[in-house]
């Protein structure tokens, strides 16, 4: 789902949970990790998740972006019940730990854990 203002204020986080990617066209990174994100999702639905995924393109909604301090990209961020988590800013953890890869079962499991507990 392409999140702006209007999906980030009624939408996101109100009563499930949330998989939002903060990215930038021009990002390698975050050209890489596309197919990853896709693929979570799939994961997800696959599991019979009603988790939600979307994406914040930042040149054209700085505004989102700038209030939820994201300075890297791709920064990826668990939203529910109105309150936000920070899972990963993923460009500097690619970077420092992964080279640029991460697998999909490190980041289902980051993500498992950000929002146990929680409806999704």
């Amino acid at each position: 789902v392409n999140v702006d203002r209007s999906v980030m204020t009624h939408l996101v986080g109100k009563d499930r949970v949330w998989i939002v990617e903060f990215y930038a066209d021009w990002c390698p990174h975050c050209r890489k990790f596309s197919p990853l994100f896709f693929a979570i999702g799939s994961a997800l639905r696959r599991a019979g998740s009603s988790t939600m995924l979307g994406g914040v393109n930042c040149e054209v909604h700085a505004d989102v972006c700038q209030e939820h301090n994201v300075q890297g990209y791709p920064t990826i961020m668990v939203f529910y019940h109105g309150s936000d988590e920070k899972v990963m800013a993923a460009r500097r953890q690619y970077e420092s730990n992964h080279d640029g890869d991460v697998r999909i079962d490190t980041l289902l499991f980051l993500l498992s854990n950000a929002t146990s507990g929680k409806r999704g």
